[in-house]
């Protein structure tokens, strides 16, 4: 008797769980230096803070959704007080290309441009194919693009560390 309850709570648990819709969920991950990055963007030695969150979908396994969010950005300048727009180029790279073998990883690297104003919240959303696993990660706005072709006026402490995807 004992058993056929137990039975029946656990049925009706898994019940629940199962016929719940799937929902987003933050990656499993490990950032020593936290989730925020410190950056001087392209107009006007525009500088501010931005800070990323890594989601998956369990409907799409091995993709993570990395979304930008900026806290507002500063500038000086006429050129700042004409446009207060604040372009950034992040480099998002893992596993190889993390470790500087961009040529033979040129798919483990996404580039996006982010353009925050003065306003926080401003956000950016894009999506990686990591593949299930344990993989190194960084989000950087660096100086030299990661091709070594292109010289960018903008400089940002990196962001990254290990996550494990579904």
């Amino acid at each position: 008797m004992r058993a056929a309850a137990t039975a029946a709570a656990v049925s009706a648990v898994i019940g629940a769980v199962g016929g719940a819709a799937a929902t987003a969920a933050p990656v499993p991950s490990l950032f020593p230096a936290g989730q925020t990055i410190a950056v001087v963007g392209q107009n006007s030695g525009c500088s501010g803070l931005i800070d990323y969150t890594l989601d998956t979908d369990p409907a799409k396994p091995g993709v993570v959704a990395v979304m930008l969010v900026s806290r507002g950005m500063n500038g000086i300048g006429p050129a700042w007080d004409a446009n207060p727009v604040c372009p950034i180029d992040f480099d998002i790279m893992w596993d190889a290309a993390y470790f500087g073998f961009g040529s033979v990883a040129g798919n483990q690297r996404e580039a996006v441009e982010f353009n925050p104003t003065t306003r926080p919240g401003d956000s950016l959303r894009t999506e990686i194919f990591t593949g299930g696993g344990l993989h190194v990660l960084s989000i950087t706005a660096g100086y030299v693009s990661p091709a070594y072709n292109e010289l960018r006026p903008q400089i940002s402490f990196a962001g990254g560390g290990y996550i494990l995807v579904p």
